[in-house]
């Protein structure tokens, strides 16, 4: 999901793409068809990409100048993709607007991570069909986990203290994150959610949370845990794809 592919497409016969060299030394391709949308991926030499190019450039294929993302999806045992801008994980493709995301450490089991979350707010108020699509594409995440506009307070508390906690890359394409997790920064996450979520979802997830801001100091103490990111989330820079 994180490949960046060279594509070439053609108004007519569809879309090819081919990415760098693997850890195997090959170089991974896909072809999407234009008629069904479905479609086919295989590795192939290198010595073998160039003349691939020079069929498809006699074809009347033409090169995209940026490199793109390959978005793939099963539906009915069938494979369907689509070459994208953004990484696949902040979720252009479900029509939302990401606002936020948090860096997926390497090896992390993201469908473990949706389940723990799934519960957590099992009770919580507001469980409707975009807080279940959210909690479905976190489970499926690799790189990163997005909060997105349409989402509600619970998935961007969750996010961000989850983020805080194991020291991983936050960021955000408004506003000023508050150094420290919610749970700690309780007031300072209430104004800088405030900005884009509904104030009164914003308090009601922070009590719904158990971390009820009647029970949180107005001034709060400096955050104690480094503002630094671990190697994990050094990783996680290197691989950040834009908003």
């Amino acid at each position: 999901m994180s490949v960046v592919y060279n594509v070439y497409t053609h108004p007519t016969q569809g879309a090819w793409g081919f990415s760098a060299l693997n850890a195997q030394g090959l170089v991974a391709t896909a072809f999407i068809d234009p008629t069904t949308g479905s479609v086919s991926v295989k590795d192939l030499e290198p010595l073998k990409v160039a003349p691939a190019i020079q069929r498809l450039v006699r074809k009347g294929f033409t090169k995209v100048v940026h490199g793109k993302y390959l978005h793939v999806v099963t539906r009915e045992g069938a494979r369907f993709g689509e070459f994208v801008v953004k990484h696949p994980d902040l979720g252009e493709h479900l029509g939302v607007e990401c606002v936020m995301f948090a860096g997926v450490p390497a090896e992390t089991d993201m469908a473990a991570v949706a389940s723990e979350w799934t519960s957590r707010l099992a009770e919580a108020s507001g469980g409707d069909v975009a807080r279940r699509t959210w909690l479905e594409h976190v489970a499926a995440v690799s790189t990163y986990v997005p909060v997105f506009a349409s989402g509600d307070a619970h998935a961007a508390l969750l996010v961000a203290q989850w983020a805080r906690e194991n020291n991983l890359v936050l960021m955000a394409n408004k506003g000023t994150l508050p150094i420290g997790a919610p749970q700690e920064r309780r007031y300072e996450w209430r104004t800088f959610l405030r900005e884009w979520l509904d104030p009164a979802g914003v308090d009601r997830a922070f009590a719904e949370l158990d971390w009820p801001l009647a029970g949180a100091l107005s001034v709060e103490p400096e955050a104690k845990a480094s503002d630094k990111p671990n190697d994990a989330g050094l990783l996680a820079i290197a691989q950040q794809a834009a908003f």
